[in-house]
């Protein structure tokens, strides 16, 4: 069920999700992987062929598109409006590869949406008694729920769940059993298994690569300023950087390279 979604006439979709376990991890995988097309395109300078970034560029975004994640689709494209334009204030030389990028980008956005509009256009209406939206607001009230009953050290890492259906939180909020999934927001979730301690840690921990990450002279180590943006701001929204493999060891990397960046 988490893999498909309604699209026009009622109809349902499978969004892509590759060999991910859900299709916002392919989607933040995907949107971190233009980061990267982006600045590699900035970095080579003209070794790199605009052929080539476009072709990747247009796979990228195609898989990106299907994976139907309304909010990677609205943090990318304002993580990535907000960069290239801090870009061309501070970097004037790379003015003419940042607009070709921008050109590119737009272009490829309009052919993919004039296709698939049929299938987009749904699912940019965004209403708050749709289930995804629901459901996120009362995995919020579950996990408030919890921090209230544990307020110092929560209840253990990995343990929100379990302790939400011993103590009946799911039931109270009339959750069927399939629909029993960790808090979507990474900070009400670290708060919930930590405590308000744990979370403070975690808050220094974010802080400290924004110095980091903020220190950086040389403009090649910005693409990880609009990376770590993003991740913070997904996770406002799912818990996947938090219980996923895939999105443990993507947290964590930008936290090492902003830590080392040399």
């Amino acid at each position: 069920e988490v893999a498909k979604t309604i699209v026009g006439g009622g109809g349902r979709f499978l969004r892509a999700y590759g060999t991910f376990v859900h299709p916002n991890v392919l989607a933040i995988v995907l949107l971190l992987g233009l980061y990267s097309l982006v600045n590699l395109f900035l970095k080579k300078k003209g070794k790199f062929k605009i052929e080539l970034f476009t072709v990747g560029a247009f796979i990228l975004l195609l898989g990106l598109i299907s994976t139907f994640s309304r909010s990677v689709w609205l943090v990318g494209v304002a993580v990535l409006i907000c960069y290239f334009f801090c870009l061309l204030r501070r970097h004037k030389n790379l003015r003419g590869q940042i607009l070709k990028i921008i050109l590119i980008l737009t272009i490829i956005i309009l052919v993919l949406f004039s296709a698939l509009y049929p299938f987009v256009w749904p699912k940019l209406k965004i209403s708050l008694h749709e289930p995804s939206v629901n459901l996120r607001l009362t995995y919020l009230k579950v996990g408030w729920d919890i921090v209230k009953a544990n307020p110092l050290l929560g209840v253990g890492v990995g343990n929100q769940v379990g302790y939400a259906v011993e103590n009946g939180l799911y039931q109270k909020y009339g959750l069927r059993e399939k629909q029993w999934q960790p808090v979507h927001n990474l900070y009400l979730l670290v708060a919930s298994e930590l405590g308000l301690i744990g979370l403070l840690i975690f808050f220094l921990l974010i802080v400290s690569v924004i110095k980091n990450l903020w220190a950086v002279g040389s403009w090649q180590w910005e693409i990880l300023k609009p990376i770590w943006i993003s991740i913070l701001v997904l996770a406002l929204f799912d818990h996947l950087l938090w219980t996923i493999p895939v999105g443990l060891l993507m947290f964590w990397t930008v936290v090492f390279l902003a830590s080392f960046r040399g």
